[in-house]
Formats: C-alpha cells, sequence, structure tokens
C-alpha cells in the first residue's frame, strides 16, 4: 500500500518500511499523521476531499539531523555594509511503520 500525506506543509509519498527526511519534528517516538491526501493498493486508489477518513500515517522517529551550512553574505556598495552569517536547517529522518487505511 502506498500513501500519499501531508505533514508540517508538505507532501510526502510513501509506502511501508520507508525512511523520508521531513521538516523538524519535536515529538520523539511514534507520531501519528492523519492527514493522508490518497491511498493506493494494488489496484485500488482512494482520493480524498481533501483528506482521505479514517487513514493514517504512523511514523516513527529514528533522528535528528541538520543539512549542510549555508552561508549568507549582504553586502551595500559604497556603503561600507558588510554582513556574513550562516544557517543549518533541522530536519528529522523517519520510518514508515504501517499505513491504516
Amino acid at each position: 500500500m502506498k500513501a500519499i500525506f501531508e505533514l508540517k506543509g508538505k507532501q510526502f509519498s510513501a509506502k511501508k518500511g520507508d525512511v523520508l527526511e521531513v521538516p523538524f519534528l519535536n515529538e520523539d517516538g511514534e507520531i501519528e499523521v492523519k492527514n493522508v491526501l490518497m491511498l493506493k493498493d494494488d489496484d485500488n486508489v482512494i482520493v480524498g476531499k481533501p483528506f482521505v477518513e479514517n487513514a493514517r500515517v504512523i511514523l516513527e522517529k529514528i533522528e535528528d539531523k541538520k543539512s549542510r551550512k549555508i552561508i549568507v553574505f549582504k553586502f551595500k556598495r559604497r556603503k561600507n555594509y558588510k554582513r556574513t552569517y550562516g544557517h543549518r536547517q533541522k530536519y528529522s529522518v523517519v520510518k514508515v511503520k504501517d499505513i491504516i487505511a
């Protein structure tokens, strides 16, 4: 079974056992996502309006990570203005434990 679900404003496509990188989740352990947009079995397709009723995706949080650092450099010519700073976006690695229809 395959599912398309929404988490923190982004959509993900997954099947049971997949490992995904999602925006940072503050919770630990199992996470239950109820915003399932579409389910696909062997030959059946269920599309939600906007979400499929009684469908859930169970995720298991594996770890938190940071992406590679980006450097932001700002300047204004002839004004002696220069600023440099970096940013590392946090994200979580989760495993799809189960898809419940």
